[in-house]
């Protein structure tokens, strides 16, 4: 007994070791960063000791989107200021400019996101696109890519369209008055398109409510309790939770997504089964470069990150959406009688063709996209030396060194009066024909800018189109006793979310008119 005890406390002082080690080596870094910002004066958010400027977020007294629109607006006359993630000194970039130089005519110099775990401990969230680096991104993203070209577009309509219906019946079997949690709603919806675009499995969300497929996506979605905690550690410090042989994913759904994926390969291969989505076009590459090039993990952490990025994404996005066409309801009338006129035009269903011409649909969602970016704010990496401008005319030019973050705070942005007059008006009219023009495309971002913007970004505009077509032919969306006006964002995850869901109620038109 003795002799465990000691081999315990052998074993926990070792652990203190190397945490003290590890704590001392990032403080250093710490003081080593602030003396250099105070050197070249740069504009610097003061940070707390361990937490950096983390500690509003840590203890949940602001949200994300508010948190980084702090930051941002801090040091208005700056092209740049300092940060800290912790104790990893960023920095925030303000000058749309400037983000064009990293984000475009220097993106060899940053052509990575900070990897938020380890591929060999976490292979879903750490082997898929958003994650690679180097050679390796490239030729997954022309692997992918193609997944969301027109012509597989046109083709993925059809099942999404069925999808959207299916949303909608299920929608009018419900008793009234009728008050629903939207986002709740959509989640179900956005899981079904991705099972039937990505994976090939037809599943109805909404009848079969305890269906596996979306079970195991709010598992992987879910960013409450303990994932908070992991999630904030992985971004204190990635090494530390590698030696702890971490990872974000539960073992339980890595292994129902890797099994997935195996099942409908082998089924594919068997039968001879070809489907235009991302499985067959992983396929393919995976015969073309040979097994050792492209593995099974690999494949399931690119369908995977497709799920996880389009489960909660697109269906916030429709969320969104809902709430301000209910707050709206001019706007909300305006768009109904386009998506009318649609429907009459194609005679009663509408094509891939006429959604995509949908303009004021567009100058909708657009806004939206603005008001609520989906992403709050997008890093790059830097893998080269490379010279920042002077922050302010007091400033000198700063030299980054390799491994450097940059944060590019994308809702502050899009909340800028310089870029976005009124910025707080809901207001569709800024995305018009005649005024897109004179956006600046370095100060609108919603899924991020240059060669590592979302490639999946035209297949969650498609999808949220299809359902908001469907569901404005048959209801009206109004606030209700549950909604909350104005919205309050979500202070309790780091994703763009309303603090007490999206309550609305939908009214049937009459007389019906489908």
């Amino acid at each position: 007994m003795k002799e465990e005890w000691n081999s315990l406390w052998s074993a926990a002082l070792a652990v203190l070791g190397l945490l003290g080690i590890f704590l001392g080596t990032h403080l250093w870094r710490n003081f080593t960063v602030l003396w250099y910002y105070k050197s070249f004066n740069v504009p610097y958010s003061k940070p707390v000791f361990i937490f950096g400027n983390m500690l509003p977020m840590v203890l949940k007294r602001k949200s994300f989107a508010k948190f980084i629109k702090d930051l941002y607006e801090e040091f208005p006359n700056a092209q740049y200021s300092g940060a800290f993630e912790f104790t990893n000194p960023v920095y925030v970039l303000r000058d749309t400019e400037l983000i064009k130089s990293v984000t475009v005519k220097n993106f060899d110099h940053f052509p990575n996101h900070k990897p938020f775990v380890d591929s060999s401990m976490d292979p879903l969230l750490g082997g898929n696109l958003f994650s690679m680096t180097g050679e390796r991104w490239k030729e997954m993203r022309s692997i992918v890519s193609p997944t969301f070209t027109s012509s597989k577009m046109r083709v993925m309509f059809e099942l999404i369209s069925k999808c959207a219906d299916d949303f909608t019946d299920y929608l009018e079997k419900q008793p009234r008055p009728f008050t629903v949690e939207m986002k709740g709603l959509f989640t179900r919806y956005t899981n079904d398109v991705i099972a039937t675009a990505a994976f090939g499995i037809s599943v109805n969300s909404l009848e079969n409510q305890e269906n596996e497929f979306y079970l195991m996506g709010k598992d992987a979605t879910d960013f409450s309790g303990l994932r908070a905690v992991k999630m904030f550690l992985f971004s204190w410090s990635p090494t530390l939770m590698r030696l702890l042989r971490q990872t974000f994913v539960s073992h339980k759904v890595a292994t129902f997504f890797r099994n997935i994926v195996e099942d409908t390969i082998s089924t594919r291969i068997k039968d001879g089964i070809v489907r235009p989505d991302l499985i067959h076009l992983l396929m393919q590459a995976k015969h073309k470069q040979g097994d050792e090039k492209l593995s099974i993990d690999e494949i399931t952490a690119q369908a995977f990150i497709f799920f996880f990025a389009g489960f909660d994404t697109a269906s916030t996005l429709m969320s969104f959406t809902c709430h301000q066409l209910a707050v709206h309801s001019d706007i909300q009338d305006k768009l109904i009688a386009e998506i009318d006129a649609a429907f009459e035009e194609e005679g009663g269903k509408l094509s891939y063709d006429k959604v995509s011409q949908l303009k004021y649909l567009d100058m909708v969602l657009n806004e939206t996209l603005r008001y609520y970016p989906p992403a709050v704010f997008t890093d790059r990496l830097s893998d080269l030396e490379f010279e920042l401008p002077p922050p302010n005319e007091n400033g000198k030019p700063v030299i980054v060194k390799p491994g450097t973050r940059v944060w590019i705070p994308i809702y502050a942005l899009h909340h800028d009066p310089q870029y976005f007059p009124d910025p707080e008006k809901f207001d569709p009219e800024r995305f018009s024909p005649e005024n897109k023009g004179s956006i600046n495309p370095f100060a609108y971002m919603p899924f991020g800018v240059g060669p590592r913007i979302c490639p999946g970004n035209r297949f969650a505009l498609m999808e949220t189109k299809i359902v908001l077509c469907c569901l404005l032919r048959k209801f009206h969306i109004r606030v209700g006793s549950k909604t909350h006006v104005p919205l309050v964002l979500n202070r309790k995850t780091p994703a763009m979310a309303a603090e007490h869901g999206f309550w609305l109620d939908l009214e049937s038109r009459k007389p019906a008119v489908c």
